[in-house]
């Protein structure tokens, strides 16, 4: 014959689990962030950067801008000869210029969509965590 098993308080159990839970939210770990304070993602600079990467990438092949001296005429007369020697090449580099300049513009947007779901997400387990804890303190009253 076996030993009969301990019974389990279960509503300590959950006494703990709740305390666990609320020393979690209340008091966060060392360099957690502070849960009242989601501050907002500044964007602005990377899709510049990403509106950047499409305006160069129109630039492959085209003539670079020069004064009208005789050694930028010159060097335009070789760039174009380089040009018409990469016929086959310059358009292969400027359609991977603007695949890498899309992609680019695509992850910035679906970063944005991802930081406003996590921002809502997390805005409603705090909300839904402060009616628990509402709860608790009423009951434990």
């Amino acid at each position: 014959m076996s030993a009969p098993e301990p019974r389990v308080d279960v509503e300590q159990v959950m006494r703990e689990i709740r305390e666990r839970v609320y020393r979690r939210t209340s008091a966060a770990p060392p360099g957690a962030p502070d849960r009242s304070s989601l501050r907002e993602i500044d964007w602005t600079s990377l899709r510049h950067a990403a509106q950047h990467a499409a305006r160069c990438a129109g630039l492959v092949g085209q003539m670079p801008s020069a004064p009208l001296t005789w050694r930028a005429r010159c060097g335009g007369v070789f760039v174009r000869l380089v040009r018409r020697m990469l016929f086959w090449y310059t358009p292969q580099i400027a359609q991977y210029q603007q695949a890498s300049a899309r992609a680019i513009r695509e992850q910035v947007e679906a970063m944005e969509r991802l930081d406003e779901t996590v921002r809502v997400t997390a805005a409603s387990i705090h909300a839904r965590l402060d009616e628990l804890e509402r709860e608790r303190r009423g009951r434990s009253e």
